[in-house]
């Protein structure tokens, strides 16, 4: 999935832009409370593995054993977004999350990344205090003490 750049917007008083942080995913929200700015972000890392999709029945056992190798192949870096900071010199980039901020739902709501990046305002960005949830997150609720995600409950077929 490509690095998608937000349009840069200069507030009135300030002269310049001092750096670009620039996210893997799609922008869903963000709140800004006390000088902390929370952006929920989708990231969908289906985009970065070769999952075959069966045309039919016939095709479904060979598509699970394709789809079945990708995973046991893939790499972090092909499940977590990445960033990269500039304006700064050197730039920064890197995973966008940690491994010990990732949490998993305890039922399964289909593939995919939703991460809150908490970011102060009125410093330097820096992009390291993230949480993520294994889940696509479709709805964001959000208030001066809470942020709530929801997304869809998969069930299996019965």
């Amino acid at each position: 999935m490509p690095l998608r750049p937000c349009s840069p917007q200069v507030a009135e008083g300030w002269s310049s832009i001092t750096a670009t942080l620039r996210v893997q995913g799609d922008y869903l929200s963000a709140r800004s409370v006390g000088g902390i700015a929370r952006v929920v972000m989708r990231y969908d890392a289906g985009h970065n593995l070769p999952f075959v999709y069966p045309r039919g029945v016939a095709g479904e056992s060979a598509a699970q054993q394709a789809n079945r190798e990708a995973i046991l192949t893939s790499t972090l870096d092909d499940w977590l977004p990445h960033y990269t900071l500039s304006g700064r010199h050197p730039s920064l980039g890197d995973r966008l999350t940690r491994c010990a901020d990732v949490h998993a739902p305890t039922v399964f709501s289909g593939l995919g990344l939703t991460t809150v990046m908490s970011a102060a305002i009125d410093g330097d960005l820096d992009p390291s205090s993230t949480t993520a949830v294994t889940a696509p997150g479709d709805t964001v609720y959000a208030s001066t003490d809470s942020l709530y995600v929801a997304t869809t409950r998969w069930l299996d077929a019965e």
